[in-house]
Formats: C-alpha cells, sequence, structure tokens
C-alpha cells in the first residue's frame, strides 16, 4: 500500500521488488532496535538469554528482575533511541538522494526505512508491558510502590486498557468510514492485551520458581538407551513400551553421549532401521538439551521457551546424567503454589 500510494504511475514489477527490499529492511530495523538492547545489557549486570519477533516488533527476554532502576530505564530506551538514530540515518540519506538525483523507486525505499524506524521507535515507547515504554512504566511504578509484583500488575492493567482505547479508536474509525486505519488499530489494540497478558503470566511464574533449584523437580536415574543397540530394537524396546518422546543415549560405560526422540528417526525407513546403530540419529549433548542439576529453574524456563523443548537432560559438574526434567512437572508445581 505505502509505495503505490505515494509513489504513483510506476511499473507492477518496480512495486514489488521494492515491497521485497522494504521488507527485508523492515525485519533488519527491527533485529537492530533489539540488538542494541542486547549491546547495551552486556554493560550491566543483566543478562539477556534471547530475542522473541513479531510483526510490529520484538522482545528482549532476560534471566532475572534484579537490575537496578537506573539500568533498568537506561536498558528500555537504548532500542528506541537506536531506532530514532536509524530514521535520520536514512531521512539524510534521503535527502542526499534527492540532491544528486537517484531514481525515485530507490527513493522510495528509503523513505519507507526512515518512516518504519519512527513507527518501531514510537510503537515500543507505547506504555505497554513488556514494551520499552511499559518497562519504563513499571520502573516508575517500582521506584514509588518498592514492589516489583505491585508495579508489574499495574503496568499490565495500563497496557490492556492502552489496547482497549486503541480497540475503541478503531471502531470509531471503522464506522467513520476510515477501514484500513481502524482495523489497524483495532489489530494493534488486541496484539498489546495479549502481549501483556502473557508477560505478566510469564512473570508470575518466574516468580513463583525463583531460586528453586532443577534437582527438585527432575526424574531421577531416567532410562538410558545404549547407543550400540539398532533403531529396530530401540522402537520396539523402548518407544513402544516406555511411551516417552525421548530418551538419553550412552554408550558401552554408561556416559551420557547425547539424546534421541521419536522424531529423530520417522524419516528412517523400517529396512534401515534393522542395521541402523542408535549413535546414528544420536543428537549430541549441547548447551540447548541439557542443563546442570544445580541451575536455577528459571534459567530452565528461558531455554526450555527459546528452544521449544519440553524435556531437557539433568547432568552434573562432570557431565555425567542425573536425570530428566519434563515442562509439565515444572506446570503442576506452578499450579499448586497458585
Amino acid at each position: 500500500m505505502f509505495f503505490p500510494y505515494y509513489y504513483k504511475k510506476l511499473q507492477i514489477a518496480i512495486y514489488w521488488w521494492s515491497a521485497l527490499v522494504a521488507t527485508v529492511g523492515f525485519f533488519l530495523s527491527i533485529l537492530f532496535h533489539e540488538l542494541s538492547h542486547i549491546y547495551v545489557s552486556r554493560f550491566t549486570s543483566r543478562p539477556h538469554h534471547f530475542v522473541t519477533l513479531h510483526q510490529l516488533g520484538g522482545i528482549v527476554h532476560s534471566g532475572n528482575d534484579n537490575s537496578s532502576i537506573p539500568q533498568e530505564i537506561f536498558i528500555a530506551l537504548t532500542g528506541p533511541v537506536a531506532s530514532f538514530a536509524l530514521a535520520l540515518f536514512w531521512h539524510l540519506i534521503l535527502i542526499l538522494g534527492k540532491e544528486i538525483g537517484t531514481p525515485v523507486e530507490i527513493l522510495g525505499i528509503f523513505d519507507f526505512l526512515r518512516l518504519s524506524n519512527l513507527f518501531i521507535a514510537t510503537f515500543h515507547l507505547l506504555p505497554v508491558y513488556p514494551l520499552d515504554g511499559g518497562r519504563i512504566i513499571r520502573v516508575l511504578f517500582w521506584k514509588i510502590s518498592g514492589n516489583l509484583s505491585t508495579s508489574t500488575r499495574i503496568s499490565t492493567l495500563l497496557s490492556a486498557a492502552s489496547g482497549l482505547l486503541l480497540i475503541s479508536g478503531g471502531v470509531v474509525l471503522l464506522s467513520s468510514g476510515v477501514p484500513v486505519g481502524g482495523l489497524w488499530c483495532i489489530v494493534i489494540g488486541l496484539f498489546l492485551q495479549k502481549v501483556s497478558r502473557l508477560s505478566y503470566l510469564k512473570y508470575s511464574v518466574r516468580k513463583v520458581l525463583e531460586g528453586e533449584r532443577i534437582s527438585k523437580f527432575m526424574t531421577s536415574c531416567p532410562l538410558g538407551v545404549p547407543g550400540s543397540i539398532s533403531l529396530n530394537r530401540f522402537v520396539n524396546d523402548y518407544l513402544y513400551k516406555k511411551h516417552l518422546r525421548m530418551f538419553p543415549v550412552v554408550d558401552d560405560d554408561g556416559r551420557l553421549v547425547g539424546c534421541i526422540s521419536s522424531r529423530d528417526i520417522m524419516t528412517v525407513s523400517s529396512e534401515e532401521r534393522t542395521w541402523l546403530t542408535v549413535y546414528k540419529k544420536t543428537v549430541p549433548c549441547t548447551p540447548w538439551n541439557t542443563i546442570r542439576d544445580d541451575a536455577d529453574t528459571v534459567v530452565l524456563l528461558a531455554m526450555m521457551n527459546s528452544t521449544g523443548q519440553s524435556r531437557i537432560m539433568v547432568v552434573d559438574r562432570e557431565g555425567g546424567l542425573c536425570g530428566m526434567i519434563v515442562l509439565k512437572d515444572l506446570l503442576k508445581f506452578f499450579s499448586v503454589k497458585l
């Protein structure tokens, strides 16, 4: 809609190519915004584990909420400042391009990137937790009340109110004959309400599990699969009988070498399963499928959230298998606590 509306009478192919380049540029702008948070957080005591990107921006997930108030504000403001700086950069490039006679289709991309970065910065400054503006509001309430849980709850309520206000404005625009603007307001309002609810739920889960050691929730002495057996025997003796999704794999001396799941052998034919060993389909131990038994449960939740895995192997300091931890066991503990 942007290029045909503001840059008329261009060829259809140019519109398509401009839209493709602009989409890639918009995604990179979002990534630049979120990476600026991570870069600045390296100079503070607050670690960030991963970034979740969505259609309207992204959210940086951290491992704790123990930063000081100045650090929180500084980290939150970094993203919008970076986006405003990028918008200024593309604005200067646009001015320079006009002076040297750059083709209009190229100028349109510069113009789009300038406006999109302004949108990213402004959108993230909305008072909606966990967006940057909402994080700043939460910190200010934290300063006033001295209670992080109370300030998080207040920020969530403000976020829900902001989303409801946008939805109401969208309905008004629709009834006034502005369908595109009205629909956008409704979509953004619904999105903000959903994000704020999920963020408060995640915060509640983390506060309940904070300080709890993984060893409290793990299943000790899990069944290990010998890596030397055939895949056919693994299917018959383990998958069909134990009804588990994932198994640790051990060598002949009982040392942990990795893991294997039903998903790993889905592409293996029945004939190949008779001679291929479990070793051939074993996923090696990595920081994404193993965790120390003395680690904090909040770190485990961040790992499961980032990898999408619901089963993680628990190891000791020497890398030996201690147990297995399953997401549903954490959720049972959380439901009892609430």
